[in-house]
């Protein structure tokens, strides 16, 4: 009879630990985020009570392990370095960001100084014709830097040396300037007066006005032997290249162009060819002779 109540009991009291760990087994509020225990919390070894460092002795000395406080504050310290990388990381990143923007922000005043000081104190004796564009390199295909009004203020630098139909120049924009290419066609001086070319070059594509044409584009005829200027329009929505004899020849910003030729004593013959992106538009081919 009393080993049937004795076994009844132990049943019970099993019965109850095991409802009181499904108990406090259940997730908590005060769970540390992310899992199903309470927060580690560490007591420093100052901190602790007598009992508590004899317990720490006892199981450092007789077991050879941690004791329990001792265990905690290690899971503590890692959780904090874990927690303290993960911070570092994102400053390092964040700080990174800031770097890369200050660097920008810094390459733009240094740009923007830079043209500033180009235009200090320049005379911008030349205007744009037309309204146009600014580009990085001498090609429409480039990058564009800035639209170019007209009438605007240029800096005429240098033509191009592999594409003699573009020039370097420096636009006047506000109180900064920004060096750029621009077709040749829309620069002219300030104080240049540009001519109108006459009403048969649209039709004519290319015209020679000195000397005046004793045949039409066939014959001119001059005082004497030696060298002299010919000088003429083009029809620059049609004529972009001029070659003669063989030579290209530069097309001004207001659509004229001129060259030195020799004439001989039994004449010289003279072929004006003119292209428009490659292709031939015009082709004149005179005799110039002495009277």
């Amino acid at each position: 009879m009393m080993n049937k109540i004795l076994i009844n009991l132990i049943k019970s009291l099993l019965i109850i630990i095991l409802m009181s760990s499904t108990a406090s087994a259940h997730k908590s509020k005060k769970h540390a985020p992310g899992s199903k225990f309470d927060p580690v919390v560490c007591i420093p070894p100052e901190e602790r009570t007598q009992a508590q460092k004899t317990s720490d002795n006892i199981a450092n000395d007789l077991f050879h392990r941690l004791s329990k406080l001792q265990q905690e504050c290690a899971i503590f310290r890692i959780q904090q370095l874990e927690k303290g990388i993960e911070d570092a990381n994102n400053s390092v990143d964040e700080a990174e960001e800031i770097i890369d923007e200050i660097k920008r922000e810094n390459d733009a005043l240094q740009q923007s100084l830079e043209n500033a000081a180009l235009c200090s104190d320049i005379t911008f004796n030349h205007k744009s014709k037309k309204s146009t564009q600014l580009f990085s390199k001498p090609s429409a295909k480039s990058d564009k830097i800035a639209d170019v009004k007209s009438n605007a203020d240029l800096l005429y630098i240098s033509d191009s040396s592999s594409q003699k139909k573009w020039s370097f120049v420096l636009l006047m924009n506000g109180k900064k300037c920004n060096p750029g290419y621009i077709q040749k066609q829309f620069i002219s001086k300030k104080d240049e007066v540009v001519k109108e070319a006459p009403k048969e070059v649209k039709a004519d594509l290319i015209s020679i006005t000195k000397p005046t044409w004793s045949q039409k584009e066939k014959l001119i005829v001059v005082p004497a032997s030696g060298f002299i200027t010919i000088k003429g329009f083009v029809d620059s929505a049609k004529i972009d290249q001029i070659i003669v004899n063989e030579k290209e020849r530069q097309i001004n910003s207001d659509d004229t162009f001129s060259f030195n030729i020799r004439v001989k004593d039994a004449g010289t013959e003279v072929r004006i060819v003119g292209n428009k992106k490659g292709e031939t538009k015009k082709t004149i081919t005179f005799q110039i002779k002495v009277k």
